[in-house]
C-alpha cells in the first residue's frame, strides 16, 4: 500500500461540532486513534472523516479512537 502523508479532512465526531484536522494515513485507515496517534487496544468507532474527491465531492472515511479520545468525544 502505499504512505499517504498527512492531509487535512473534515472530521464530524459523534458528538461536537465538525472540525478540521490533519490525518495520518493510519488515522484515515482507522488503524490508530483519530486524535492521538496511539494503537491501543480497545479502539472506538469515532465518526467520519471527508476527503474531496477530484470532482469535489466527499468521500466518508470512518475513524476509530482510543478510550481516552472516545471518552471526551462522548462528554463533548
Amino acid at each position: 500500500m502505499a504512505t499517504l502523508h498527512p492531509t487535512l479532512v473534515d472530521w464530524e465526531p459523534p458528538s461536537g461540532p465538525p472540525e478540521r484536522i490533519e490525518v495520518s494515513g493510519e488515522q484515515l485507515y482507522g488503524r490508530v486513534c483519530v486524535r492521538c496517534g496511539s494503537h491501543l487496544d480497545g479502539l472506538m468507532d469515532c465518526g467520519y472523516v471527508y476527503t474531496a474527491t477530484s470532482s469535489g465531492d466527499r468521500l466518508p472515511w470512518p475513524v476509530k479512537a482510543c478510550p481516552h479520545h472516545a471518552g471526551q468525544e462522548a462528554a463533548a
